[in-house]
């Protein structure tokens, strides 16, 4: 797998305010593998994920009406 060196990243921080969650629950998301996550150092905890993975993320949980709705 590579990954785009031009690709936009968020902290697992910056993601958590942008969806109105707690950080714990991406960190989370992360450990469960549902949302990818890169690790740039091995030392440190300093997570990143791409702008394409937080789309494809947020595009797999995207929830529809069972029904047209009314008129």
């Amino acid at each position: 797998m590579t990954v785009a060196v031009d690709e936009e990243y968020y902290t697992p921080e910056e993601i958590a305010e942008r969806l109105k969650v707690h950080k714990r629950t991406v960190q989370r998301w992360i450990a469960a593998g549902t949302l990818r996550a890169y690790r740039f150092s091995a030392q440190s905890g300093n997570l990143r994920v791409t702008k394409g993975d937080l789309d494809r993320f947020l595009k797999e949980r995207e929830t529809r009406p069972p029904y047209p709705p009314e008129d």
